[in-house]
């Protein structure tokens, strides 16, 4: 149940980021709407009459100094399963498959190199594992978006039988194609996260009946 909307509104590198989190009865709950708006100023001269000179230059600046902003992809929500088996549920391709994918080429190792199979769509992915650290976090790169990223999913207990998680990953780029990954990604953990729910509570693997295409 949403039980009121949260805006924050911070300036960084040249941009008012706004993020809007969904509040729900159980803690944040797993979806961020983030929208960057330019801070608009001229680096051009202006003459006595309010003209503005160098024009053009002013605005190639302006979309050189847009490549430089990144954007970062972060979920987070509470789960009422204890923190190993809300750790486990990740790094077991046995407990994966039951919610996310289809199988593995083996568990999620420190320092290993794994491929994730999603036979319902036709894809299958290449996991580099970065780091492991038992009921606190997990690093890996993958390219899920078609782009190379880090993703970032730490876990903290909150009591004996509820779990915090956030999955942060980064970084896309600040223009059209960045922005349309960064929300395509945000839906995928979003969805990634109410999956392993159902699994966790009920035993219910929602990716049942996906298909190709």
């Amino acid at each position: 149940m949403i039980l009121f909307l949260n805006r924050d509104v911070e300036k960084h590198s040249g941009f008012f980021v706004h993020v809007v989190y969904i509040t729900s009865s159980n803690g944040w709950y797993s979806f961020a709407l983030i929208t960057l708006t330019k801070l608009y100023h001229s680096d051009a001269n202006t003459n006595v009459n309010g003209n503005c000179n160098n024009r053009h230059t002013t605005n190639k600046k302006r979309q050189q100094k847009n490549t430089n902003v990144n954007i970062d992809v972060k979920v987070k929500d509470k789960i009422l399963k204890p923190i190993n088996e809300v750790f486990n549920a990740i790094i077991n391709p046995e407990k994966l498959s039951n919610f996310f994918i289809s199988r593995a080429s083996g568990p999620v190792k420190e320092g290993e190199t794994i491929t994730w199979y999603f036979d319902d769509v036709g894809r299958q992915l290449p996991v580099i594992v970065k780091t492991v650290k038992d009921n606190e976090l997990i690093i890996f790169d993958w390219a899920a978006s078609g782009i190379k990223a880090q993703v970032d999913i730490v876990f903290t207990a909150i009591d004996s039988i509820s779990t915090s998680i956030t999955i942060t990953e980064k970084s896309f780029q600040f223009d059209k194609e960045g922005l349309s990954k960064a929300l395509q990604q945000t839906q995928g953990w979003t969805d990634f996260i109410c999956s392993m729910k159902a699994f966790l509570y009920c035993g219910i693997n929602l990716r049942n009946g996906k298909t190709k295409g």
